[in-house]
This record gives structure tokens, sequence and C-alpha cells, in this order.
């Protein structure tokens, strides 16, 4: 059964996939940015650093729901939302 999904998100810097997510969920960056994973209740989840290229986060301790990702890269700062 699908634990978390995301569509892949584009933005002109970052990419976040795949849909659905399980167990991981990948960044895709042209630069190095900080990233928030919070519930809908605005509790952080996860949070770390992602770095120029590819970035794996392991969500798989993380329940069936939805979440919002926030994405800062150095003066922009980006919301997208994860869920099933």
């Amino acid at each position: 059964s699908p634990g978390l999904g995301i569509g892949s998100v584009h933005l002109p810097s970052i990419a976040i996939y795949p849909n659905p997510a399980t167990n991981q969920l990948w960044f895709e960056a042209k630069q190095i940015g900080n990233y928030t994973l919070t519930d809908v209740m605005g509790r952080v989840q996860l949070s770390g650093m992602a770095t120029i290229g590819q970035t794996m986060i392991d969500i798989s301790a993380l329940p069936n729901g939805i979440y919002f990702v926030r994405m800062d890269t150095g003066g922009a700062a980006r919301v997208m939302k994860v869920g099933n």
C-alpha cells in the first residue's frame, strides 16, 4: 500500500520525487538548500540539507499522511505539499 505520495514537483532549481513515496524521498537541486518536512499540524518531522545533485531522505519511519516540504535555497524559499 502506498505511504507518502508526491507529484513530481519541478521548480527552477529543485525537483522532488517519486510518486508515491513510501521509504525514500529524493531532492534534485542545482544549489545547496535546507529542507524541513512538517506534518499538517506544523510539527517538524525531518530537516536537513539538500546538496547539489541528488539527496535522499529516509521517510520510512513516518506514518502515512500529508506533509509539507519547505526548501530554502539561500534567499528563495518554496513550500511543496507531499501526501497520499
